[in-house]
């Protein structure tokens, strides 16, 4: 049993691939070869309904629709081994289960390795996870494979069948799913790691495939490391409005409670400062039960309370996060995840626009000690605060205001009754131009590519403020509005279902921060 990872292989020498495989890359009579890939070298993409690559196999049940694209078998070698020759010959498969088992050993006498080698044909229209792997080891299983949305973990069984977090660290690198070619199964409880073709999505029922499973203690703790080792070090960078607008690191990173923007920023809500008063909002509060509530704001208003005119809109995505008057305490479940925080300086002016777009987002209120004076100077706020519905249309609210920095902002606030894409309708529309966007999004909710202003999804995983970045394993949304140097902040996914959940989004024009998201922000190819 030899592993032997990506970091290593492009040599030409020096390694257990290149060794292994001499005798096919160059000539040695007495190693006779069979190969197969759906996509071969230096032949065009066969598009075989089989992913198997490998230079020999024992299943009998990949037959059908592997491609064989080099093979110098001897006739005497084939009469010996029927199923052998079948392969190459390529006879069809054409009897019920269309599925082999196949159990064997390896030779090597000090790694002496159990193997089920699973051939699944695209007749049985079987799923290689839940029926196929689950059932016949009768035990919990852990999946790496690409998934779609209809695709679950199964947790009501008496063998469970779990989606690996994404992404992980795996053999001192951090991998996503979305960039890992790999597939794998962990089999709970009997040692063993499959490596497998297919993935855990509904279409791949139809779709052949392969899983060849090693039993050994050693090689499964190894690959179960990883699938309970998401990446656990936090890293935070900042942008300035004083500054050239560029990503630098942050004095110190936000899971700390000293010395960084967001305490200094927060330090009067989070202990008591009798001039700063405070409303804020979220769906998933600090120490409260999740709200289970339709919107996904999370955010805080800072007013000071006398005559100075100075206020602050603080954004941001963390649930668990910003208990008032608590102390500032990270929470650790979102240390894996990427997160951003937003403030907006503002004059007492802007305060009706910003409480008007919060309350078409239909927030959670957990802190308020807003004073009835402040109040009855802003209609806005004393809504937003009172909890007053919105009761007539469109029900989208856009406001535009500066900043205290000379910054232009556009907010829009979409309620339920809206039934409104936050993408598509609402800043595609609003700005009329061209946006790209950074959001989880179903197959249903495609890049538009015709008419005059497009919409493209960014490639996921993505290099971003100097870090890899991808869309699984990130709770931020944000577009950028091309044309226009704005980048918006969103807290919509970009789903069908989402037309029918109230949302926010925060527009900043400036060059400078259009450019740091504009260069994270490759597109997907070719259109989706």
């Amino acid at each position: 049993m030899t592993f032997e990872f990506i970091q290593t292989i492009d040599k030409c020498r020096g390694h257990s691939v290149f060794a292994t495989m001499a005798s096919f890359i160059a000539n040695y009579m007495n190693i006779k070869v069979l190969a197969y890939s759906n996509d071969p070298p230096k032949l065009s993409l066969r598009k075989e309904e089989s992913r198997t690559k490998d230079f020999f196999s024992k299943s009998n049940s990949i037959t059908r629709t592997i491609y064989v694209y080099a093979n110098n078998l001897p006739a005497a070698i084939l009469n010996q081994y029927t199923e052998l020759s079948n392969l190459v010959n390529g006879v069809d498969v054409r009897i019920t289960l269309f599925l082999e088992q196949a159990k064997f050993m390896t030779k090597a006498a000090y790694a002496i390795a159990n193997i089920q080698a699973f051939g699944k044909h695209s007749k049985p229209f079987a799923d290689m996870y839940a029926r196929v792997l689950r059932n016949k080891f009768a035990a919990s299983i852990r999946v790496w494979a690409p998934s779609d949305t209809r695709s679950k973990s199964i947790c009501d069984r008496q063998y469970q069948l779990r989606k690996i977090v994404s992404p992980m660290q795996l053999a001192g690198s951090q991998v996503s799913r979305q960039a890992d070619s790999a597939k794998w199964a962990l089999i709970d409880g009997k040692n063993t790691v499959c490596f497998t073709t297919n993935d855990y999505t509904a279409t791949d029922k139809r779709t052949p495939g392969a899983a060849v499973c090693l039993e050994n203690a050693g090689v499964y703790n190894a690959f179960r490391r990883a699938a309970f080792n998401p990446p656990n070090a936090v890293s935070s960078s900042i942008i300035k409005s004083d500054a050239n607008f560029v990503w630098a690191p942050s004095a110190q990173n936000v899971n700390l409670d000293r010395e960084h923007s967001i305490v200094r920023t927060m330090a009067d809500f989070i202990a008591n400062n009798g001039d700063i008063k405070v409303l804020a909002y979220s769906d998933d509060p600090p120490n409260l039960p999740s709200r289970n509530e339709k919107s996904k704001a999370k955010g805080v208003l800072l007013v000071h309370s006398g005559a100075d005119d100075e206020a602050a809109w603080f954004v941001h995505t963390v649930p668990k996060f910003l208990a008032h008057l608590g102390g500032y305490s990270w929470p650790a479940a979102e240390t894996a995840k990427g997160h951003m925080f937003l403030c907006l300086s503002l004059r007492k002016t802007n305060l009706n626009s910003v409480a008007k777009a919060i309350r078409y987002q239909e927030p959670y209120i957990y802190a308020n000690n807003l004073p009835a004076a402040l109040l009855n100077l802003h209609n806005e706020l004393s809504n937003l605060a009172k909890g007053v519905q919105i009761r007539v249309t469109p029900f989208l609210e856009h406001a535009k205001f500066t900043t205290k920095a000379a910054a232009n902002i556009e907010a829009f606030g979409k309620h339920t009754k809206s039934f409104a894409d936050m993408y598509a309708r609402v800043l595609k529309n609003k700005f009329a131009a061209n946006i790209r966007i950074w959001a989880p999004s179903d197959t249903r909710s495609k890049s538009i590519c015709k008419g005059q202003y497009q919409l493209r999804k960014i490639a996921s995983p993505m290099q971003f403020a100097g870090s890899q970045v991808s869309r699984e394993a990130d709770s931020t949304r944000w577009a950028v509005v091309d044309g226009k140097n704005t980048v918006c902040f969103t807290t919509n996914d970009y789903k069908v279902g989402e037309k029918k959940i109230p949302g926010a989004a925060v527009c900043l024009e400036n060059a400078g921060l259009y450019n740091a998201f504009s260069t994270a922000a490759l597109l997907k190819s070719p259109f989706d």
